[in-house]
């Protein structure tokens, strides 16, 4: 019977770690490297490269209101791998962007967005929040769950899903977001981007940033 525990004990331990799709030579990078060749940001001082990484934000400057660097592409039905790393815990607010379109006379885009930092205090990485259109958290995981996946001073791994209007979220292996959208009007395609989120100096760090596109109907995941 002892040993039986110990096999069923194993096997649940590697469910839990499968959770998190799998990132193979099927996914095509969005970053060289190099330079922000095949994205777009409306205030170049936010928005740098640095040692092979995409640098949000500025360590010596605070942020008066809301930036953001977009991809040249729009994308609709997607799976997303994107690693971040914060210079300034509790204070950096940054999230990644998607679904998300530009608005008219306004420096604001609209559209999902998976959260990445901390907001007032409060871990929010992998929540999913609408940005500028309800502009409210659509789904959120316990904090004290964030807590404990949350890797400070390292590198975290966020990856998205969307496949017609379901959204996954995970956040280093935890799924945090499992949403259906059943609002009408809702847009269902759109940029890649980061937010530089209005607030004190802090810079937000960016890279592998890979992406799959998928199929209108909802398949398989392929997992660790």
């Amino acid at each position: 019977m002892k040993n039986l525990v110990s096999v069923l004990c194993i096997m649940f331990f590697w469910a839990g770690c499968s959770s998190s799709p799998r990132l193979d030579n099927s996914f095509t990078s969005l970053f060289n490297g190099k330079n922000l060749s095949g994205w777009e940001g409306d205030e170049s001082e936010f928005f740098r490269v640095e040692d092979h990484v995409i640098v949000i934000g500025k360590a010596d400057k605070a942020v008066e209101f809301n930036h953001y660097l977009i991809s040249e592409n729009e994308y609709e039905n997607f799976e997303l791998h994107v690693q971040a790393k914060l210079n300034n815990d509790h204070h950096a607010n940054s999230g990644v962007q998607f679904r998300s379109v530009d608005v008219a006379n306004e420096t604001e885009i609209r559209g999902y967005q998976a959260d990445v930092g901390f907001h007032d205090g409060e871990i929010i990485w992998g929540n999913l929040w609408d940005n500028f259109r309800r502009d409210e958290e659509l789904a959120i995981e316990a904090p004290d769950v964030l807590k404990k996946l949350y890797r400070s001073g390292d590198w975290n791994d966020i990856v998205v899903r969307c496949q017609g209007n379901r959204i996954q979220i995970w956040f280093n292996g935890h799924k945090t977001v499992d949403y259906i959208e059943k609002e009408d009007g809702i847009e269902s395609s759109g940029f890649i981007g980061f937010q530089v989120h209005t607030g004190d100096p802090s810079e937000v760090y960016y890279r592998n940033i890979y992406i799959k596109e998928l199929g209108a109907k909802s398949g398989p995941i392929s997992t660790y």
